[in-house]
């Protein structure tokens, strides 16, 4: 990830989870990749599974929130820009 190689870091971190389903940092650095990759559906994926293994990590809760209100609003824009999208999002 510091390499921004966000491709192999994003196949390093889903063999990682593959190997260990519980293995939180892997989570949080696909979700992190995720979000470089403009992503922001599947960052939420693993944010939520990262929570689930550790409730109390308030900077992933943080994170996940803010790429949440990042992705509604890039609907809420789809749907002012593009009317045709509101139908499909119900």
């Amino acid at each position: 990830i510091k390499l921004e190689e966000y491709g192999y870091a994003l196949s390093d971190a889903t063999k990682a989870i593959e190997l260990d389903p519980k293995y939180v940092k892997a989570y949080y650095r696909r979700a992190t990749c995720y979000l470089q990759t403009l992503r922001p559906q599947l960052a939420v994926a693993d944010f939520k599974k990262v929570i689930a293994l550790e409730p109390q990590n308030a900077l992933v809760k943080q994170q996940m929130d803010t790429t949440q209100k990042m992705v509604r609003k890039t609907e809420f824009e789809k749907v002012r820009k593009f009317p045709m999208f509101k139908e499909r999002m119900k």
